[in-house]
């Protein structure tokens, strides 16, 4: 097993969670997409699901765009 990335900064309460993906404002890689909409839940490989718009058909690429 590999060991998770930490994610630096503080985690939001429940109460005052950020609108679009809850990661964006701690996330090296957010995009304005990221901001805007929640990402959907994804089947990334037999087993393995992810919330983010990098991955997944129409993913957006870190410039923004959809590629």
């Amino acid at each position: 097993r590999q060991r998770l990335a930490e994610i630096s900064g503080m985690v939001p309460g429940l109460l005052s969670m950020p609108p679009g993906c809850a990661f964006h404002p701690r996330c090296r890689q957010a995009m304005t997409v990221c901001r805007d909409r929640v990402p959907v839940l994804i089947e990334s490989e037999e087993g393995h699901s992810v919330r983010c718009w990098l991955y997944g058909p129409g993913a957006a690429t870190p410039d923004g765009q959809e590629g």
